[in-house]
């Protein structure tokens, strides 16, 4: 992709002030809502807990969740600062998660012009995430903020990566300490996160005609993430117990056709997100003949046969499908979850499909 000297002498501040009216342009409505569903368990049944500002620590060492196996440490933090500046006034908390939405359209922003040198078609991008209407649920839910601060620290740590990749780096300031703590963030905000060293993987090899490889750059970016990795696993398993829940595999067999229904109603909801609801009826009952299933696999192989077909020729579009069944390999149903699919699970994936209309 060319670079134009004349887009990118615009200042980058008038382009983050767009993302940002935007994004509040949209969702102002949605400061007027209420605590619904899960809000209740977590917000307002636990008053006595989030005024206690000694759970600012103790939500890192004491599961919160109950029988729950969630170790959510950082989405709790953010619901504690909440009740000190908010009390029960629900206005702060989707307040809170407007205005990380809308850093979040900054971070993909960043991102795209770090990857694309290309300032409008960042602007593109960001708008592009920040307008899809897929978000709604992640971010006018209050409870939908554990996937917008995962996808915040998962793009932070992605741009710290690069930053520390480019040989201009920032004085006063480590990129590659930035890094490790970013990822670090993101193990603490939600288990899916753990796939995160997989996007910087994608991102290492498609880009690695652009980027600059520092000295002993894959041992300092892949054994420390492994390490991290390793470290959150333990711990993790060790304070949740007897809660931390039985993954059962099951047949792959069995399991393969609701993996395959469950990609291509998330690829759907990105191309026509259309009937939008928070109870989507995915039925994966393990047919290999169903209209359904058919329908599904003829959509993934679809994506599968431009990857490859893409990936010498315009490897870009296939790093973006690449992030994209990434992204959703947690919450596919490759591991069992009681629901199949809800829409806020979309919200880190839909970061490259941002970029794919623009590109």
């Amino acid at each position: 992709m060319k670079t134009s000297p004349r887009d990118n002498s615009k200042s980058p501040v008038i382009y983050c002030a767009v993302i940002f009216l935007v994004t509040f342009g949209i969702y102002w409505n949605s400061l007027q809502g209420d605590f619904i569903w899960d809000d209740r368990g977590l917000i307002l049944d636990n008053t006595s807990y989030l005024g206690d500002w000694s759970n600012l620590v103790s939500t890192f060492t004491k599961p919160f969740f109950g029988t729950t196996p969630f170790y959510r440490p950082l989405l709790l933090v953010s619901f504690i600062l909440d009740y000190q500046l908010w009390g029960l006034n629900a206005f702060g908390y989707h307040f809170s998660n407007v205005l990380l939405h809308a850093l979040n359209g900054l971070m993909v922003y960043l991102l795209v012009f770090l990857l694309f040198k290309q300032r409008t078609f960042a602007l593109i991008a960001g708008l592009l995430f920040v307008t899809h209407p897929i978000q709604t649920e992640a971010v006018a839910w209050i409870s939908g903020r554990n996937d917008v601060l995962l996808t915040f620290f998962s793009l932070l740590t992605i741009i710290c990566y690069l930053k520390w990749r480019n040989p201009q780096r920032t004085k006063g300031f480590s990129p590659y300490g930035g890094f490790l703590l970013c990822y670090c963030c993101v193990l603490l905000t939600k288990e899916s996160g753990i796939i995160v060293p997989v996007l910087i993987v994608l991102v290492d090899y498609f880009f690695r005609n652009s980027l600059p490889h520092p000295a002993d750059s894959r041992r300092k970016i892949y054994l420390p993430l492994m390490l991290i990795s390793a470290i959150y696993i333990y711990v993790r398993i060790h304070l949740l117990g007897g809660t931390a829940q039985e993954v059962g595999w099951g047949n792959i067999f069995h399991t393969f056709p609701g993996v395959i229904i469950t990609y291509a109603y998330y690829f759907k909801m990105l191309i026509v997100p259309v009937v939008q609801t928070a109870s989507p009826s995915i039925l994966p009952d393990g047919s290999f003949q169903g209209p359904v299933f058919i329908a599904s696999l003829f959509l993934v192989g679809s994506l599968v046969g431009v990857t490859v077909a893409c990936w010498n020729r315009f490897r870009e579009l296939s790093f973006l499908i690449l992030w994209l069944f990434v992204a959703l390999l947690p919450v596919s149903g490759i591991i069992p979850l009681p629901v199949p699919a809800l829409e806020h699970r979309l919200y880190l994936a839909s970061v490259c499909f941002s970029m794919v209309i623009p590109l």
